[in-house]
């Protein structure tokens, strides 16, 4: 089984990361996306506690509901099933996409790739959408893959099969040209976690995908 369309119409526009190590209050991060607009948030705990990570992705979980936002959690996809959240998103070297879907038969699960063999191998486990990057120089990372640029997602996009949600650096002076690529959604960490006002930056990213500029390329 897979996720169905209803869960993917949800992968469009801002996917929030909700970061433990971002250095931002995560309820404060939460509250910013769910209030701004996000429709989907990435609970991304990776130090953490299986108990604090539970605890916390729970009442996380109930928020979303209640904003009407999908809840992935990265990572760990038998704590995605014991809490029932809505999907997973996967890392190259976290477990299969088919273990995955054996607990989480109705979830959403994505795949980070970094380049178009990962996408098509991605596609190919049964994974429902692809994170691609990273785009620009991450704030969140310092040990990263190559960048892939504006070009290089412009490409993956054109050539997926499945949606694309851009990664990397994603900040409010280059929003326009990830949204001019074409690209599902973008995901953001610090230029959410470090805004003056999340709420705002928020704001400011999802108007980017509404009022979107013609595509390049």
């Amino acid at each position: 089984m897979a996720a169905s369309k209803e869960q993917l119409a949800f992968i469009r526009g801002v996917y929030g990361i909700v970061d433990e190590d971002a250095g931002r209050d995560m309820d404060e991060v939460l509250d910013a996306y769910l209030t701004g607009g996000a429709l989907a948030i990435q609970l991304r705990m990776k130090s953490a506690p299986t108990r604090a990570l539970i605890d916390w992705a729970k009442g996380a979980k109930e928020k979303c509901a209640q904003a009407g936002a999908l809840f992935i959690i990265n990572d760990r996809a038998d704590v995605a099933a014991l809490i029932e959240a809505d999907g997973v998103h996967l890392g190259q070297t976290d477990i299969p996409v088919a273990a995955a879907r054996a607990l989480l038969p109705n979830g959403v699960i994505g795949r980070s790739t970094h380049n178009e063999r990962q996408i098509w191998l991605a596609s190919a486990e049964g994974a429902d959408y692809v994170g691609f990057g990273p785009v620009f120089k991450p704030k969140s990372k310092r040990d990263h893959e190559p960048l892939v640029g504006i070009k290089g997602l412009l490409q993956a996009v054109k050539t997926a099969p499945l949606p694309v949600v851009a990664i990397g650096g994603i900040a409010l002076d280059n929003i326009k040209q990830v949204v001019g690529t074409g690209v599902a959604a973008a995901a953001t960490i610090s230029c959410v976690a470090q805004a003056w006002q999340p709420k705002d930056a928020v704001r400011s990213l999802v108007r980017a995908f509404t009022v979107a500029p013609a595509r390049v390329g």
